[in-house]
């Protein structure tokens, strides 16, 4: 009986070494799928988050492109504003250019008007018939500082006449001046002339 006695220890030591060990595979079992559940579930909560990342970054994305765009278009509504503004600057400075054309023309015109036209006065010194007398005295009157002239006319009752002048003065008073001065200074009797 003893034998038996000491079978059934060792049953029972092996039946508690089996149950022990079916108990620690059975633990280990436990750890292992607790450990792949909480693999599992971190894996998910990282998915997860990077999933909520991929959303907000689209989202700023999204805003980034919104904005862009906003400011693209008030940057082109602020050009078109400003070429508006510009094109009717132009405009009016074309209509004050054309008025102040305009204006020139008819302060010109209202000058010419007014304006009496030009008269130039001669002092008639003499007609020769010989060119060579007309010149000695146009040479003469030029050496006193006169601006002398010799004039080819011709008369139907005389033929070809050698016309000396000085001149021309605009003013008749400076003719006059200069008649009564370049008379004295020739012993000459000239004649004032309005050309």
């Amino acid at each position: 009986m003893v034998t038996s006695a000491l079978q059934d220890e060792e049953l029972s030591d092996k039946q508690s070494k089996d149950k022990r060990e079916a108990d620690r595979k059975a633990s280990d079992k436990l750890e292992a799928d607790r450990r792949a559940k909480d693999k599992l579930l971190l894996d998910k909560k990282a998915v997860d988050k990077l999933a909520k990342e991929q959303i907000e970054y689209r989202k700023l994305a999204d805003k980034k492109t919104q904005e862009k765009i906003l400011a693209d278009k008030l940057a082109v509504e602020k050009l078109a504003a400003e070429a508006k503004v510009a094109a009717k600057q132009q405009v009016l400075d074309d209509k004050a250019a054309v008025a102040k054309i305009a204006a020139d023309k008819v302060a010109a015109e209202k000058a010419a008007a007014n304006t009496p036209a030009m008269v130039r006065w001669y002092i008639r010194v003499g007609s020769f018939s010989q060119e060579a007398n007309a010149l000695s005295l146009r040479d003469n009157l030029r050496k006193q500082g006169y601006p002398a002239v010799v004039d080819v006319i011709k008369s139907a009752e005389k033929g070809l006449l050698y016309r000396l002048r000085v001149g021309p003065e605009l003013s008749k008073v400076q003719a006059e001046k200069s008649r009564q001065k370049m008379d004295a200074e020739n012993n000459s009797k000239s004649i004032l002339e309005l050309e």
